[in-house]
């Protein structure tokens, strides 16, 4: 599950998620979270909290204090409990910034680490996997390099394929209760990845004010993904 908020992540762990990755703004590709928030969800649910390191959206190529952000925030967030981060970065020139990755690799040690869609950017889909392998990283999240998943469920079926037991390979984006047995049967995935979403209304709101909608975790429609996965796997 891919959440934004505390609330979300409860709703998320008591729907019957199996895992967390904790963001901030989602409707920017997702942000790192605060350090309030992290530190309350690990808190409040009992299933691994995965911290999103992206400190800004728009890319992902980091100045030197940029760099040195992340650092500190991954320090923090696995000081507090995250069981492991989502991160990626690339050059300028193109390709992953090796560099850096190693150092976060160092700095997560025994912790998870995930490089998130930042590859879906990147060249030659089969290479970049193998090298990250090689860096450490223990899962990649990717929509295929298309704009849904299920539009790029070739090269998720190639990459599961080719990557075998050397890393996880996690589809993620536009899945749904409708269409995630399709993704699963296409591609062999033994998991996904989504915000399993829906509009939530704020009562307190005044329109022409403040926002009276939102969008938040569903409760519902994790427990169809739950249930459909549970057909197909």
């Amino acid at each position: 599950m891919c959440t934004g908020s505390v609330s979300d992540s409860i709703t998320a762990f008591k729907a019957g998620a199996d895992r967390i990755e904790l963001n901030c703004a989602l409707e920017l590709g997702g942000l790192s979270p605060s350090p309030g928030t992290l530190s309350e969800t690990v808190e409040s649910v009992s299933i691994p909290v995965i911290a999103m390191v992206r400190p800004h959206p728009g890319g992902f190529s980091y100045s030197r204090r940029e760099k040195a952000a992340m650092l500190a925030d991954i320090d923090f967030f696995l000081s507090r409990g995250a069981s492991g981060i989502a991160a990626g970065a690339t050059l300028p020139s193109g390709g992953v910034d090796t560099g850096f990755m190693k150092e976060i690799r160092k700095l997560a040690g025994n912790c998870q680490l995930v490089f998130h869609r930042a590859f879906d950017l990147l060249p030659d889909a089969m290479e970049t996997a193998s090298l990250l392998a090689e860096l450490g990283v223990d899962r990649i999240l990717t929509s295929g390099r298309r704009r849904t998943a299920l539009e790029g469920k070739e090269t998720i079926r190639n990459l599961i394929q080719g990557m075998g037991n050397r890393m996880e390979i996690l589809p993620g984006a536009g899945i749904s209760s409708g269409n995630v047995e399709a993704l699963v049967e296409s591609t062999g995935c033994r998991a996904v990845h989504g915000s399993f979403s829906a509009p939530v209304s704020f009562p307190e709101s005044e329109p022409g004010v403040l926002p009276s909608q939102g969008i938040g975790t569903c409760a519902i429609e994790i427990l169809k993904v739950i249930k459909a996965l549970g057909r197909s796997l």
